[in-house]
């Protein structure tokens, strides 16, 4: 039986998109590389009205991104850190 793969990329928000019931984060991580973080229904996070443009964020995924730039990939799990 095959175990799922789980990544965490730890970053900054730079920019929330909200678009009907779409939702995602742009990060970029402490290298510079930006990311592109789909929320859904299925995502665990605090409350989506509470994160912050500028907030530090670890965004747990399933290990698989987009080849597109950004990359984009879903997020399982939003950590809003305290600065």
């Amino acid at each position: 039986m095959a175990h799922d793969k789980y990544a965490m990329i730890s970053g900054v928000i730079k920019r929330i998109n909200v678009n009907n019931d779409k939702k995602s984060l742009l990060i970029a991580d402490e290298k510079g590389f930006e990311y592109i973080f789909h929320i859904n229904e299925h995502t665990i996070i605090m409350t989506f009205e509470d994160l912050k443009i500028n907030q530090k964020v670890d965004i747990i995924f399933n290990g698989i991104l987009t080849r597109s730039i950004p990359p984009q990939g879903n997020a399982i799990i939003v950590n809003g850190l305290k600065i």
